[in-house]
């Protein structure tokens, strides 16, 4: 009855470590996802960043223009 006892446990530990490098590898992967999606999605970043800044430079200018059509005068 020992010997058995002592095998179940020896059959849990195993199953415990198996468990515990599965869930290492998962964890592995699902990072390995995550940095891989977002290095196929910087270029899409990198363009959206720079159509924010010409969007953001446009505004600007166009405030800019306001002003100067405040001081705009007729010729007379």
């Amino acid at each position: 009855m020992v010997e058995e006892t002592n095998e179940e446990l020896h059959k849990m530990r195993r199953a415990q470590r198996f468990r515990f490098y599965a869930n290492v590898l998962y964890w592995l992967v699902i990072t390995g996802i995550a940095v891989g999606a977002f290095y196929a999605i910087q270029p899409y970043i990198s363009q959206l960043e720079g159509i924010y800044a010409s969007m953001k430079s446009g505004v600007e200018g166009f405030g800019q223009a306001g002003e100067q059509l405040k001081q705009f005068k007729a010729p007379q």
